[in-house]
């Protein structure tokens, strides 16, 4: 290990599905992460390091929340300290649009260490369009040495910014496909009476996400409400502000077949991604969406929105899902009608998703990065 790169991962908190990634990079790399912050008000995870093996703290310093952004500012000082003591030979920043993440670039640049940035933003995702606070973001941007995108949407978003493409390498967001795909596996031998425990009946349209306002369940709900096929149940997993809210608006529209299952930890969510015969992401804005790799992992034929970063790299038209607009409540509606009508064909494209994702692994993605890093 003495003899391996000496390199910082600088991000916000640590993530269930960003460990194994990190253990995996940390067999190339001498890697030591360093966290803004313990977790975030919208999160629920607990114990998340226990299974890390790479070195790690969480500095100090000052949180902000903003919940109708759906964003915490971090202002963590003590990063200075981890970088002078730690001396890295490269840094990779987990983002670029927080104090904390610009105390270290430009630290960096004192120091002569190369910054690599890891980007996930698309066109599509992106808050800033205009005026001077674009024109500031462009310039941070170009500040990187080299940058590390999940996918072909956060790529060309960086060559729209001036980034030359031979600087940009694809390390792709992914999850262990194989926890998922062997979870799942185990749950479907019961498929039908694990339907019956959750009350559900036919086939099931599965949501998986925080209830607020950008994950767009509401439009998922609208076009259930208009499916107007029998024998379909929609199950919604995650929790979030807006609950109660839409628990109220599927009462006063009579949904008898609309089950609420809360917040799922990584040990439990396999059983419910085995209890689903078709999976939705309906969100107005998501620079990647984690949640339809483990659909797809668990065998799930997929409805992404098109604002998804993840839709243009994961999803093949008519092969293991389709895209659509999560305004047009009409081609939502006319889509799960098409999908769910045709069980062969659901069945055909849950096969199709399995064979997909298994291009997407934690080795190919952290394979990107070490060829940023050398």
């Amino acid at each position: 290990m003495n003899n391996l790169k000496k390199v910082i991962f600088i991000t916000n908190i640590p993530t269930p599905y960003r460990i194994p990634w990190w253990n995996k990079l940390n067999e190339f790399v001498n890697l030591h992460v360093v966290f803004m912050d313990k977790t975030e008000k919208n999160r629920k995870w607990d114990n998340v390091l226990q299974q890390s093996s790479f070195k790690y703290n969480v500095s100090q310093g000052l949180h902000f929340d903003f919940p109708k952004r759906d964003w915490t500012l971090h202002i963590n000082p003590g990063v200075l300290y981890t970088l002078i003591r730690y001396k890295p030979q490269k840094l990779i920043l987990g983002g670029y649009d927080s104090i904390t993440s610009i105390l270290a670039l430009g630290f960096t640049k004192f120091l002569r260490v190369e910054t690599i940035l890891w980007y996930e933003s698309t066109q599509e995702s992106e808050n800033l369009n205009s005026g001077i606070l674009k024109k500031i973001k462009r310039s941070l941007i170009k500040s990187f040495s080299k940058y590390a995108v999940p996918g072909e949407s956060a790529k060309a978003n960086l060559i729209c910014m001036g980034v030359k493409p031979e600087n940009i390498y694809i390390a792709s967001n992914v999850v262990n496909n194989n926890y998922f795909y062997e979870a799942v596996q185990v749950y479907k031998t019961q498929k039908s009476l694990l339907k019956e425990r959750l009350g559900l009946t036919g086939q099931v349209i599965l949501f998986v996400g925080q209830l607020i306002e950008r994950k767009g369940l509401q439009v998922l709900l609208n076009a259930y409400i208009k499916l107007e096929v029998e024998n379909i149940s929609l199950l919604i997993v995650g929790d979030g502000p807006l609950r109660h809210e839409y628990e109220r608006f599927c009462a006063d529209h009579e949904l008898y077949n609309v089950r609420f299952a809360g917040f799922q930890d990584m040990d439990s969510i396999p059983e419910y991604f085995a209890a689903g015969d078709l999976f939705v992401l309906p969100s107005y804005r998501e620079v990647w969406g984690l949640v339809v790799n483990e659909a797809m992992a668990s065998g799930l034929p997929v409805l992404c929105s098109k604002y998804a970063g993840c839709s243009y790299d994961l999803i093949l038209e008519g092969v293991n899902g389709y895209t659509f607009d999560p305004n047009n409540e009409a081609e939502l509606t006319l889509k799960l009608r098409e999908m769910l009508s045709d069980l062969i064909k659901l069945e055909a494209m849950g096969e199709a998703s399995t064979t997909i994702i298994n291009q997407f692994t934690i080795e190919t993605s952290v394979r990107g990065i070490v060829e940023a890093l050398n």
